[in-house]
């Protein structure tokens, strides 16, 4: 992912330097400084302190971006699969506004969906059976986490491809889901049969004197 200068910071570039004049772009032609850079280091070293909200928030979104593509083994090591082409009338989508494909690797899936309209988007994702073939992924129930807006928290998702996977997105953002198997017992299904065993098991009687 390339970031040009500034960028991060929603840059606007809307000075005129030099030859480039006032382009809608930051000139690499010029001896220039860019003025959101300037503010972040107006103390001589990076800072955000004397930054405006807008900017610090859209600095750690794209922190976490880049940090995820660098960290999340599905983004370094995995396949791609494209789900535009399955999704163009479905539920809730805009194909000029949303985008969603998958990356996958080892028993990891990960669902991206991609808003750059600025309403907020609810869609109903078509995941085809080309997809479960060719990336291998196991069909059935995930314990899924969405890695962007709720870090954390884990539910189950069913993964089919008779059943759309339902993704809210909000405006000009996105949602990360990243999905693995689901292959353990329900956390209160398993406390019940621990209990059933602990009934069950025989007790020991004491020697009569």
């Amino acid at each position: 992912m390339m970031i040009y200068a500034g960028q991060e910071l929603g840059e606007r570039a809307s000075d005129a330097e030099g030859f480039s004049g006032c382009d809608g772009r930051t000139t690499i032609f010029d001896y220039w400084s860019i003025p959101t850079l300037r503010r972040r280091m107006a103390k001589g070293y990076p800072s955000d302190s004397g930054l405006p909200e807008s900017m610090v928030k859209l600095r750690d979104i794209y922190s976490r971006v880049l940090n995820m593509a660098r960290t999340e083994p599905a983004f370094v090591h995995g396949e791609f699969f494209d789900l535009m082409y399955v999704n163009y009338t479905s539920t809730g989508m805009n194909p000029h506004r949303h985008y969603l494909y998958l990356r996958h690797y080892a028993h990891t899936t990960i669902l991206v969906a991609v808003n750059f309209a600025d309403t907020d988007a609810d869609i109903a994702v078509n995941i085809p059976q080309h997809a479960f073939d060719y990336l291998a992924i196991t069909p059935g129930m995930h314990d899924a986490e969405e890695l962007f807006n709720a870090p954390g928290t884990i539910e189950q998702r069913e993964l089919a491809d008779a059943t759309p996977f339902d993704v809210h997105i909000p405006a000009h953002g996105a949602a990360i889901w990243r999905l693995t198997p689901h292959t353990g017992e329900p956390e209160a299904a398993s406390e019940k049969i621990s209990e059933k065993k602990r009934a069950s098991k025989p007790t020991k009687k004491g020697k009569k004197d």
